[in-house]
């Protein structure tokens, strides 16, 4: 096979540096710009708004900047509560994580309306006005810390890949 004459100029990349740039290409790609409109909104909801939603709130919008997403993150309540223990809050701060950042709000029809994707977290998955909501089963953060950190860094890496990899509506698609 010939090469075309370019190919003999680019210089010797590592296995590393290329697979570094792989990784980076689509962020980079798919970072938003000032001509696309508003940034979609990202709604998550659990039924009393100060734990799952308020927990994937905080970790989502540090993981969305990471990968040069401009995106609006909310979070809401069905039926807003303190459920926070003191224990969990403790464990989230020494992660870095303050669920207790906003004020809790109770969810609206006009939230559902705005968001570009509705999360809603076990049971809260259950309310009629949820129904078209994609459901994130999280262990309960009080049982099983771990297990919970870990279920929501999945799903939420999900999402960051998703988001990633596909262009936003009235936003050039990138060449390929």
């Amino acid at each position: 096979m010939r090469r075309p004459i370019w190919f003999h100029t680019l210089p010797s990349l590592s296995r590393r540096a290329v697979a570094l740039g792989l990784i980076a290409a689509p962020t980079m790609a798919f970072a938003r710009s000032p001509d696309c409109g508003p940034a979609p909104q990202i709604l998550f909801v659990c039924e009393a708004g100060t734990v799952n939603s308020a927990i994937a709130r905080e970790l989502f919008r540090a993981r969305a900047a990471d990968a040069g997403l401009d995106v609006r993150v909310v979070s809401r309540g069905l039926h807003p509560e303190d459920h926070l223990t003191p224990v969990v809050a403790e464990k989230l701060r020494n992660d870095g994580v303050d669920a207790t950042r906003e004020p809790t709000i109770s969810l609206t029809t006009a939230d559902i309306a705005t968001a570009k994707i509705v999360i809603a977290f076990n049971a809260a998955a259950e309310n009629p006005l949820l129904r078209a909501a994609r459901r994130w089963n999280v262990p309960s953060w009080g049982v099983d810390y771990t297990a919970s950190k870990a279920v929501m860094d999945i799903h939420i890496g999900k999402l960051i890949a998703e988001l990633v990899t596909r262009p936003q509506a009235g936003c050039a698609a990138p060449p390929k």
